[in-house]
Order: C-alpha cells, then sequence, then structure tokens
C-alpha cells in the first residue's frame, strides 16, 4: 500500500485531502464484505459529495473507489454473482395459491382476518410466490 500523503488525488474536479482518503480507506478496511456501491454511498454521505439535488453522487464515487484500488490504496471486494439482465425469477405456482370462491356481500358480514407468520422455510416459499403471481397477475391486466 502506498503512503496516503504521497498520492495528489481529485474527486469531480475538487482536490481531495490526506484526512478524506484516510477516511475513505479506512471505509474500504473497516467494510471490507460490503459491495463498492455501499461503500461509495457511506463515502459520499460522510464527506458531503453530493449533487446540487442533494442526491449522492454514487457512481462518481464507484469510480474514484476503482482508481484508488488500481493504485494500490484500497482493496475492493470483487462482483457478486447476479442473475443475466433480462432473466425472470421463476414464480412456482401451487394449488394452495388457486383463487377460491369470490366473496361478495357487506365487510360487517365477514369475519376479521387472521394472518399467522410463515415460519418455515416452505411457508415462506409458498408466501413470496403467490405475492409474485398476484404481481404478475396485476401487471398483465393492466
Amino acid at each position: 500500500m502506498k503512503q496516503l500523503s504521497t498520492v495528489s488525488l481529485s474527486f469531480c474536479g475538487w482536490p481531495v485531502v490526506t484526512e478524506q482518503l484516510a477516511l475513505i480507506v479506512r471505509l474500504a478496511e473497516d467494510f471490507c464484505g460490503f459491495s463498492c456501491t455501499e461503500i461509495a454511498n457511506m463515502a459520499c454521505e460522510l464527506l458531503q459529495w453530493v449533487r446540487s439535488t442533494g442526491k449522492l453522487k454514487t457512481m462518481e464515487c464507484r469510480a474514484f473507489l476503482a482508481s484508488l484500488q488500481d493504485l494500490g490504496l484500497i482493496r475492493l471486494q470483487g462482483c457478486r454473482p447476479s442473475r443475466p439482465c433480462g432473466s425472470r425469477t421463476l414464480t412456482p405456482i401451487t394449488p394452495l395459491g388457486e383463487f377460491g370462491d369470490p366473496l361478495e356481500g357487506a365487510l360487517k358480514n365477514f369475519p376479521p382476518l387472521e394472518l399467522e407468520p410463515l415460519t418455515s422455510p416452505a411457508e415462506r416459499w409458498i408466501g413470496w410466490s403467490e405475492v409474485a403471481r398476484r404481481r404478475n397477475l396485476q401487471n398483465i391486466h393492466q
């Protein structure tokens, strides 16, 4: 690793002082399990690197972090594997999720709903599949 005091860097045209650089190096070390985007967000928040609209300069900071890594000043986690662009999540269709008979009548004629937490992985899988299926149906009918 290089000495921080011997490096002259700038971010979006502004010089980066040693204290700022030291903070970024410490963030990269302390949060080495975080993604580059998460570290960039933290750095922008702490250093108040924001646009005139108040939004963080995350993309610019990510590029800055990559240049710091190229210089050997920090070590960032590699890219996490993800699904290919355009791929869809599998939504299983189960018999438990079939629509029942429609309910008709005044609300006061029906008992209150009782919700139970989904505790097992199988129950959570079914719950998420139903949420996804309802969302997909809603998108189709719009």
